[in-house]
């Protein structure tokens, strides 16, 4: 079985990589949730 999820391509400024959707499922790239941050990105976002 899968999780339902809505793609809203709202990360894709603070990822390191955008999000691969491959027949409908996000694919992990890594370890853990397959994501890695640009951190020079977040960095501007910080408050």
């Amino acid at each position: 079985t899968a999780h339902w999820i809505e793609y809203l391509d709202l990360a894709r400024s603070v990822l390191a990589e955008p999000v691969e959707i491959i027949e409908g499922t996000i694919t992990a790239r890594g370890h853990g949730i397959g994501l890695s941050w640009n951190e020079k990105a977040v960095a501007k976002h910080l408050v």
